[in-house]
């Protein structure tokens, strides 16, 4: 049996369309309008965030140790790095006469879990943890570790994802002492 179309049935629909938004006048109309606006908003602005986070790594250039010293705590940290974010990069290196300073970025943000995680596995690899806290959106530790005899101290501040600034939401900032007191 063939279906046929009910002309009175497409006039009914058309009559509710209208007397809907005759009650709910302009203002309803563009109140409607506003909210589907604001959703494809949301969704755009979520996308570009995450594709800031994203390029946060991405745009990041791998900076080279140029010291002895950086060179060898860089081999720990960014294996330790890689193994927990699937991807680190060197971001910055600074060396004076008494410290060496590397930031690292991660490919994803960091967790309160991957923070100890981070101090379980350098403990793995010889450093003696003497102090862990969080502070203000971050983990910070302070290490020592011990090379040709020579002892250093560490400190490591990681941002941790509930930081407030989304471009710290990556990043690992690692100071090593030249001479230990």
């Amino acid at each position: 049996m063939a279906r046929q179309n009910n002309p009175s049935k497409k006039i009914f629909i058309i009559t509710i369309f209208i007397i809907v938004i005759v009650a709910l006048g302009v203002g309803g109309f563009f109140a409607i309008r506003s909210l589907l606006n604001k959703k494809a908003n949301y969704k755009i602005n979520n996308a570009q965030n995450s594709q800031i986070k994203l390029d946060n790594f991405m745009q990041s250039k791998e900076a080279e140790p140029t010291t002895a010293i950086a060179k060898s705590f860089n081999e720990d940290f960014k294996s330790i790095f890689d193994s927990i974010f699937g991807g680190s990069k060197l971001k910055d290196f600074f060396s004076t006469e008494s410290s060496e300073t590397l930031n690292y970025v991660v490919k994803r943000k960091i967790s309160e879990n991957d923070a100890r995680q981070i101090g379980a596995l350098l403990e793995t690899k010889g450093y003696v943890k003497n102090s862990a806290k969080t502070e203000n959106s971050s983990y910070l530790y302070e290490f020592s570790k011990e090379i040709s005899g020579k002892t250093y101290k560490v400190s490591m501040q990681i941002y941790l994802e509930t930081t407030q600034y989304d471009f710290e939401q990556e990043i690992v900032e690692v100071t090593i002492t030249k001479t230990m007191e």
